[in-house]
């Protein structure tokens, strides 16, 4: 018997027998597939991709002027480093990062990095103390 057989949401529910599986198998049947209380969510996507041209943009929040001002000047130095830029946003407490490789119009591995870098950046930006 699989235990997919058991898995029915009729009232003529099978049991294997065994005590413990039947336990469990109560527990996730009485439980809807589609419970918002699983565990399991998918999370939203932080980078998305834009068309002409393809490239790939994220907006990031903060909550102080200067967290954006640190934020935007380690990503101007790694662009200064890499040779490789992107277009900032600034709009209120928000900046918003495009990127793409301008000789071919399209996002590579170089875009990849940035937006790594930029995701690594942000992060540093919030185990700062409000500032």
């Amino acid at each position: 018997m699989r235990v997919t057989d058991l898995l029915v949401e009729d009232n003529n529910k099978r049991v294997s027998g065994i005590g413990s599986v039947d336990d469990m198998l109560e527990s996730v049947s009485s439980q809807s597939l589609f419970d918002e209380k699983l565990p399991v969510k998918a999370d939203e996507a932080l980078w998305v991709t834009l068309y002409n041209p393809t490239r790939l943009s994220r907006s990031f929040e903060f909550n102080s002027l200067p967290k954006i001002r640190y934020f935007i000047n380690e990503i101007l130095s790694y662009q200064d480093s890499t040779n490789h830029h992107c277009t900032m946003i600034v709009e209120n407490m928000f900046v918003t990062i495009e990127t793409y490789t301008h000789d071919i119009l399209d996002v590579t591995e170089s875009d990849l990095k940035l937006a790594k870098f930029s995701d690594e950046v942000y992060e540093d930006t919030r185990l700062f103390l409000n500032v």
